[in-house]
């Protein structure tokens, strides 16, 4: 029986140690790879198409970050996002205080809306898509006015005057799909669930005589849950 040959123990040990070593640096070569774009600054292109369904200037910034944890790569992502949007908006004017207004006598008021929203992602590859799912927790205020109390306005009992101040807080789970056009740039959409405390502030006058100015005030507040199936579509830029 012909005897088992045993390499030396120290050139295991070199071996072993060439191995590790070069497991080692594919590693962190494929793990700096992944990061070269940790950055991504999106926009929400939904006013090209539904103009009256979202808000006209909306963008975020997420920052990618990705970890090696038991030879896995484990994908995550702050973002942090803003909404503003400044619009005129006509109001005809009848008893009713709601909108549509029927018609009376047309009259033009602004209508503002500013957001802030923090959030964080799971995120899961394959090949140029990216699937993520997350939260997003925002606070927002929404300010309507218009004033035509100085009008020349014949007929009575109409609303010509009216201010209104809403915010409120939430939670939103997201859930979203990301395709790659261009290594450096890519499309999404998402969808969102919300739970939401809404508080609304509304100060009105209505001239009921052609004399007789009166003044009204309204606040009030109401929890609100809110699924958009198509929240917004983002064309994003990495870096």
């Amino acid at each position: 029986m012909k005897p088992i040959f045993k390499p030396p123990i120290w050139v295991v040990l070199m071996a072993s140690l060439c191995l590790h070593s070069k497991v080692k640096a594919q590693e962190e070569e494929k793990e700096q790879k992944m990061k070269r774009y940790e950055w991504e600054v999106a926009t929400n292109i939904m006013p090209l198409f539904f103009a009256n369904n979202s808000s006209p200037y909306s963008s975020f910034i997420r920052k990618n970050f990705i970890r090696l944890r038991n030879k896995r790569l484990i994908k995550r992502a702050y973002r942090v996002g803003f909404d503003f949007g400044s619009r005129l908006n006509s109001y005809n004017l009848n008893r009713t205080n709601t909108l549509p207004y029927s018609s009376f006598s047309e009259h033009f008021g602004d209508v503002t809306y500013i957001s802030l929203r923090l959030g964080y992602e799971w995120q899961f590859h394959f090949q140029k898509f990216h699937f993520y799912y997350g939260y997003e927790v925002y606070g927002t205020y929404r300010r309507e006015f218009f004033d035509v109390t100085n009008a020349a306005i014949t007929s009575l009992d109409v609303i010509v005057y009216r201010k209104s101040d809403a915010f409120s807080l939430g939670f939103r789970g997201i859930g979203g799909v990301k395709y790659f056009i261009h290594p450096r740039f890519a499309i999404s959409a998402e969808t969102g669930l919300s739970l939401e405390h809404f508080k609304e502030n509304i100060n009105y006058k209505r001239r009921e005589m052609p004399d007789i100015l009166s003044e009204y005030s309204y606040q009030g507040s109401m929890n609100i849950m809110r699924y958009s199936p198509l929240m917004n579509i983002n064309l994003s830029v990495l870096f």
